[in-house]
């Protein structure tokens, strides 16, 4: 009997399931969203939750905690400069998972893992080619042309009309 025994077993000895768990979570905090099954991300919840509560408090303690759980620097470094100051003010709730589809080779339920509100510090930065660039400055000087033309047919009707009184 499994009486008081939290989580699934994924059909896999503990230690195994232990550096699944760990190394999905690494996934997690570099991408900001990741595809799985659905069991695996309820379990995922339960290991990347806690990481983000001790984030926003940043002590030595509290990285040497997770860093037991992710061996790498630059995530946790990642995870405490970014996603633990970004969730400074939110009391929990820090993913969601949304479900996905079925995989079709052995038609299990597929769920995405994300970052509640990621795309705020996930965004990848546009790719914006030489000759975009180019068009884009010619039309921001038009603007500021027009923009300058137009205050100056401001001032020229000023003193028209103050010349006029």
């Amino acid at each position: 009997m499994r009486h008081r025994k939290k989580g699934k077993r994924l059909s896999r000895p503990m230690a195994h399931r232990d550096a699944v768990l760990r190394n999905l979570a690494k996934y997690l905090i570099m991408h900001g969203r990741i595809k799985t099954t659905i069991t695996k991300a309820k379990l995922l919840r339960e290991v990347v939750e806690p990481l983000v509560t001790r984030a926003k408090i940043d002590t030595v303690n509290n990285r040497r905690e997770v860093a037991k759980v992710i061996n790498d620097k630059a995530l946790v470094k990642k995870l405490f400069t970014e996603i633990g100051s970004f969730y400074k003010e939110r009391p929990g709730g820090y993913t969601r998972i949304i479900r996905y589809k079925n995989r079709p080779g052995d038609n299990a339920l597929l769920a995405l893992i994300e970052f509640v509100d990621y795309e705020q510090f996930y965004k990848k930065p546009e790719k914006v080619s030489e000759k975009d660039k180019k068009t884009k400055e010619k039309v921001v000087e038009k603007d500021q042309n027009k923009k300058i033309s137009s205050k100056e047919e401001k001032n020229v009707k000023e003193k028209d009309s103050q010349k006029k009184k």
